[in-house]
């Protein structure tokens, strides 16, 4: 179905500016006729999404003080989450075994710092659970935060229809940030090197998958 955007316009003035309405569809195309001849026109051969992209905070906690950072949050159904990725620690070569030293350690991408500012930083799964296999625990996060679980991915996976596009900021591959979860495709580091930096993230669950492996959310 079409829905009429303006009954007629000169073709002489070769644009035109109009507001998206708001009925969110994932099969849109834009349909030019002649006025004279309706039968004669032209559809865009590109098909886009209407959709409401989320700005809504968690009720009472529009942002996190942290290390000295400010994440702001977002509510994506009945679930809580940091809008950014997390950025704290000290950084530390991609050479260096991450350790339970008592120090928050993290990779920065290319190890340059600049890289953990846009992309947060990159932990090994011991490091970012504090050396503890407990589901759902603390480890790196603040206080009243913790490492999200498998079944939590699952359930922001269906509050996005599976969609992971929605979960990706906008500018970072295809992604469209309709959730306002803004991951970033920051790469990973893997046996002393680094990999994949604008094209792949993966984000640890607290969930084991064996007793040597943990359960990874990619995007």
């Amino acid at each position: 179905s079409w829905i009429n955007i303006i009954q007629s316009l000169s073709t002489s003035l070769g644009s035109y500016s109009w507001i998206i309405p708001n009925t969110p569809s994932n099969n849109c195309r834009v349909r030019i006729s002649n006025v004279n001849y309706p039968d004669t026109n032209s559809i865009s051969n590109n098909i886009f999404r209407i959709y409401k992209v989320s700005t809504d905070s968690c009720p009472g906690i529009p942002n996190i003080n942290y290390s000295g950072q400010t994440y702001n949050t977002i509510a994506i159904g009945d679930q809580c989450w940091l809008k950014e990725n997390l950025n704290i620690g000290t950084m530390i070569n991609v050479s260096i075994e991450q350790s339970n030293n008592g120090t928050i350690e993290k990779y920065c991408f290319s190890n340059d710092s600049a890289n953990c500012s846009i992309y947060g930083g990159l932990y090994e799964w011991n490091e970012a659970m504090r050396y503890a296999t407990t589901e759902g625990i603390k480890g790196i996060c603040p206080i009243g935060w913790h490492i999200p679980t498998w079944n939590e991915y699952l359930i922001l996976l269906s509050n996005v229809a599976n969609n992971g596009l929605d979960l990706l900021a906008a500018g970072q591959g295809l992604g469209i940030n309709a959730s306002g979860f803004s991951a970033m495709l920051g790469g990973i580091s893997y046996q002393g090197a680094f990999q994949s930096s604008s094209t792949y993230a993966s984000f640890w669950s607290s969930t084991n998958y064996d007793t040597l492996n943990a359960l990874n959310f990619e995007l």
